[in-house]
């Protein structure tokens, strides 16, 4: 198990891409664009993407899904066929303004390869 480490300087990271992703959020239309290929998946933008002490991997955008406005993070670690744990991911979510825990949200995996994401979505946001 990997220690996640959020202090000040990491925390500072958090707030400045919370700001970034909500004026630069994802509408509808880019977001069926990602699912068909003309458009790269925000993990690829470097301005959506975070990197926290020991290997933990954040992306996390504000995104027009079909319940409206909602939060959208995506943790990983830095190792092939590795799940971060629940307990960081909870920390994380809950440094990103998510409410509640992991199961107030829609959860999923997602092999990339390189690595496994742990995705979480969570509506009503304005």
């Amino acid at each position: 198990m990997r220690a996640l480490i959020l202090g000040e300087k990491e925390k500072k990271a958090i707030e400045e891409l919370t700001r970034y992703a909500d004026s630069h959020r994802i509408n509808k239309k880019t977001l069926e664009q990602m699912a068909q290929g003309k458009a790269l998946p925000i993990g690829d933008d470097p301005h959506y993407v975070c990197y926290l002490p020991d290997g933990f991997r954040v992306v996390f955008s504000f995104e027009e899904q079909p319940m409206g406005w909602s939060r959208h993070l995506s943790v990983s670690v830095d190792a092939q066929d590795k799940c971060p744990n629940p307990h960081a991911v909870q920390l994380i979510m809950m440094e990103f303004g998510f409410r509640g825990s992991i199961k107030d949200c829609c959860v999923w995996t997602e092999d990339l390869g390189e690595r496994v994401a742990v995705n979480l979505v969570q509506g009503e946001i304005d």
